[in-house]
C-alpha cells in the first residue's frame, strides 16, 4: 500500500472515476497517506473515500515521525485528513 508507484500505474489506466473507494489497508499512517493522496483524486464529485480502521491513527506504533521547529513530533492519518 505504501509503494506510490502501484498507485500510480494502477490509476493510469483509462478508467472512469469512482464513486466509492474503501482504504482498508495496512492501517499505518504512511500507507493511508499516500493512498488517500492519489486515490481520492480519482474519486467523483460527490463521491466518497472511506478509510476504515482509523482508530490506529491512535496508536503510537502506527504513527509517522515528522520534524517540526519546535521538536521531533508523531502524527496521525486523523490530522494530516483534517489539513488536507
Amino acid at each position: 500500500q505504501s509503494h506510490e508507484e502501484f498507485w500510480y500505474d494502477f490509476f493510469s489506466e483509462e478508467i472512469e472515476p469512482f464513486d466509492i473507494i474503501i482504504d482498508d489497508g495496512s492501517h499505518y499512517q504512511h500507507d493511508m497517506i499516500i493512498s488517500f493522496i492519489i486515490g481520492s483524486k480519482h474519486v467523483k464529485d460527490g463521491g466518497v473515500y472511506l478509510v476504515e480502521d482509523c482508530h490506529t491513527s491512535y496508536y503510537k506504533t502506527h504513527q509517522i515521525q515528522i520534524f517540526t521547529r519546535e521538536k521531533d513530533r508523531k502524527i496521525s492519518s486523523i490530522f494530516i485528513f483534517i489539513i488536507l
